[in-house]
């Protein structure tokens, strides 16, 4: 059978259409450009153009204070350039270089460990450790409840035993009570003012007496309840009544004419039970004091229990959470934190670094010393009225450039400099910073501060005052250095920078440090490694 040639046509292009839209619709791997971290030499240049001049007298002085420690040369002697002509005492700022290396390494140290994880010794310290808590956190609390119940069993006994002296008391109370009543049915008949006196006197005593019953009855009914506080507070007044009621009695028994008529037996029972009366309440009030001192040992002792209790627990949250610490992967702002104190580090090892090397006082140029104000052991200030010493250069010739404020505070005097004459255009000389005007002048607006360029060695004899020169001065350089290009830098929204790593075909932004940035290179001081793989905007 035939097949029309149409529909071959026809399938051919939708295979053909098939196929392109496969290739249009698969999933495309992101194509990135890239370049590889290397190291490398970078200088951060400051470029200018002034003019010849001849070269002044310099003075000289420290850029720290301090004592000084030794001057090597005296006045009239001839010094090259670079000698070292007084030194003052760096031995406090060499403990603290030894102290800020040891800490770098510290750092580095804890920065390796952190990015490596805990081994598996220390995991096994930290998991006893937080074991350990446990159990104490455990046994603290089985102590505060073994406080508790002792608490509570010494309280209810203390009440107890002022429950039993409250009964003992009210024993006493009835029968001073007894007696009086049966003294005055003997001896005072309701006939005159002090037998009607002693008759309502007993009466009284019996209504206290009841009342004391009353108490007594419920304080043993229940001998541990702290509700009995307000009970005992009352008795305490109804006993004191008793026994005033049994003293007005035995004072009646002394006057005329019953001191002779109440026979003496009479008078020595009552001051008896006078005495009952009185030793039940120092009895019974010893028992109701000593229930508030049990309640302020108990309160002691099971608040020290509690203590012991929240100590523990503390203790378990801090073990606990450093045992999370160290099993959990590192966390990206524990690393962050432990490569700034890296970073810090280094640069406060620069800093004493810098401070160790202007505790000498260097001849910027070669020549004769016409001055020297200084003598070891004394004590000097960079504000002081005079220079330390003055030195007379060798060459009369130097270069005098103004450099723009923010090109200027990257300088320092001893910068490796390369000077260029217009009218020697085929040689280029050496030269250093000489020196730094302090003090800015106003050029059009901006700011700007002499600078003066010394020569290396004697100027060339074609050399004239006021003719124009190029310098170039090397204010940084590192020479082995982590390098990226400028264009790999990020800038990030709360500032600092970042770049974005390839690792396996996945990118990931790491934060860095960049130090020195020169025609289109950046120093990076932190966050990369040689040969890592930083992507191209």
């Amino acid at each position: 059978m035939k097949i029309n040639k149409k529909i071959l046509i026809i399938l051919a292009a939708v295979a053909v259409g098939g196929v392109l839209a496969w290739d249009w619709l698969r999933p495309k791997t992101p194509e990135y450009k890239t370049e590889k971290v290397v190291r490398g030499q970078i200088a951060q240049d400051v470029a200018e153009t002034g003019s010849v001049k001849k070269g002044e007298s310099l003075n000289l002085n420290f850029k720290n204070s301090g004592a000084v420690a030794k001057v090597d040369v005296a006045k009239g002697d001839q010094v090259a350039f670079g000698r070292i002509l007084a030194e003052l005492d760096d031995r406090q700022l060499q403990v603290q270089l030894i102290q800020a290396r040891a800490n770098l390494d510290l750092y580095n140290l804890q920065l390796e460990k952190l990015r490596t994880g805990a081994a598996v010794e220390d995991i096994s310290i930290v998991q006893s450790q937080a074991q350990s808590a446990q159990v104490a956190l455990e046994n603290a609390q089985a102590a505060l409840v073994d406080a508790k119940t002792a608490a509570d069993q010494k309280l209810n006994s203390a009440y107890k035993t002022a429950a039993d002296a409250f009964a003992a008391a009210y024993v006493r109370a009835y029968n001073g009570y007894n007696f009086t009543d049966l003294l005055q049915r003997t001896y005072f008949a309701p006939q005159d003012a002090d037998s009607i006196s002693v008759f309502e006197t007993a009466q009284k005593m019996n209504l206290s007496v009841g009342k004391i019953k009353n108490y007594s009855d419920a304080a043993q009914a229940d001998g541990k309840d702290s509700g009995l506080d307000p009970v005992f507070a009352a008795a305490k007044g109804h006993l004191a009544a008793v026994e005033t009621d049994l003293r007005s009695v035995r004072a009646v028994c002394e006057k005329l004419p019953w001191r002779d008529s109440v026979s003496q037996t009479y008078k020595d029972s009552l001051d008896v039970h006078i005495g009952y009366v009185v030793a039940a309440q120092t009895a019974f009030n010893s028992a109701v004091e000593n229930i508030a001192l049990q309640k302020s040992a108990n309160a002691l002792s099971v608040n020290s229990a509690q203590a012991g209790v929240d100590a523990a627990a503390a203790a378990r949250a801090t073990a606990a959470g450093q045992l999370e610490k160290t099993i959990a992967p590192p966390r990206t702002e524990d690393e962050g934190i432990l490569e700034a104190q890296t970073a810090q580090a280094r640069a406060q090892i620069a800093l004493l670094e810098l401070q160790i090397a202007d505790s000498k006082l260097i001849a910027p140029v070669g020549g004769q010393i016409a001055e020297v104000n200084i003598k070891t052991g004394e004590t000097i200030s960079p504000l002081g009225a005079g220079p330390a010493m003055v030195l007379l250069p060798a060459d009369p010739y130097e270069i005098v450039a103004d450099i723009y404020e923010e090109e200027a505070v990257n300088l320092k005097v001893g910068n490796r400099a390369q000077i260029s004459i217009a009218a020697i255009p085929d040689k280029v000389f050496g030269g250093y910073v000489a020196e730094i005007d302090p003090a800015g002048k106003l050029i059009n607006g901006v700011v700007y501060y002499q600078t003066k360029i010394a020569f290396d060695q004697v100027a060339p004899e074609a050399l004239k005052p006021e003719m124009t020169a190029d310098v170039e001065i090397i204010a940084a350089q590192s020479d082995d250095a982590l390098l990226v290009s400028e264009t790999a830098l990020r800038k990030k929204t709360g500032g600092g920078w970042f770049v974005q790593v390839l690792e396996n075909g996945v990118s990931r932004d790491v934060d860095v440090q960049i130090g020195i940035r020169s025609k289109g290179m950046a120093e990076i001081i932190s966050g990369l490694s040689e040969g890592d793989e930083v992507i191209i905007p």
